[in-house]
């Protein structure tokens, strides 16, 4: 009888220390799921007018999720996400160019990547894609290129939290339907910077190992159903 009295004061003071948990326990309260993730169409552009991006497509076609493609933005963090890395069919082409027009450490060629790109709000804090208003911009963007090349992890990175590197900018142009939903962005490297620069590291021993500075410049366009 004792023990059980002491077990009852010790839950009561439990309680009193963290609100709602009586609550909790009886299974009321639960906090929301996060928001659903989106499936979306990334079109990876080829050229410009005037010449070839360092990222490209692989010349089949938009990038859709089906079988073991991803392409989605996250309803809870809003980065948006293409991954090819769960399959051998679809890539993208990567041309590996250092800014200082040394060889590269690393070839070029066709990757089946994982390319992720988030934004930051004027703090530092992670704002997404969705959060992007319709005719808005944010210039505080990030994209990261993960690939695999001989048996090591590398990854190409533009990001207001890696120094050196460009910013990247998305953008949401006004549509035509009546909602003020953005259903369409634009990722490209921020304007300021005629070459585009990014670094690249190789992951070793979960550490990030600084390879060089590069250029990378890309267009992707990301439309939701």
């Amino acid at each position: 009888m004792r023990r059980r009295i002491l077990s009852a004061l010790v839950a009561a003071t439990l309680s009193s220390l963290v609100p709602g948990s009586a609550v909790q326990a009886q299974g009321k309260g639960k906090p929301a799921p996060p928001p659903a993730n989106v499936n979306v169409t990334s079109n990876v552009a080829d050229a410009d007018p005037v010449s070839l991006y360092l990222l490209r497509s692989d010349g089949l076609g938009a990038y859709t999720t089906a079988g073991a493609v991803v392409s989605q933005v996250y309803g809870s963090s809003g980065d948006w996400e293409l991954d090819l890395s769960g399959q051998a069919v679809r890539m993208i082409d990567l041309t590996l160019a250092t800014t200082d027009g040394s060889p590269s450490a690393v070839p070029g060629g066709r990757y089946n990547a994982r390319l992720i790109s988030r934004c930051f709000a004027s703090d530092g804090t992670i704002t997404g894609y969705l959060q992007i208003p319709e005719g808005g911009s944010n210039s505080r963007c990030a994209m990261r290129v993960n690939f695999t090349a001989g048996g090591t992890a590398y990854f190409l990175v533009m990001s207001p939290l890696y120094a050196g590197t460009s910013w990247v900018t998305v953008s949401c142009p006004t549509d035509a339907d009546a909602n003020t939903t953005c259903e369409r962005w634009t990722v490209r490297p921020g304007p300021n910077a005629s070459t585009p620069v990014a670094s690249l590291y190789k992951t070793v021993r979960n550490k990030e190992v600084l390879v060089g500075s590069y250029q990378l410049t890309f267009a992707i366009d990301v439309t939701a159903p």
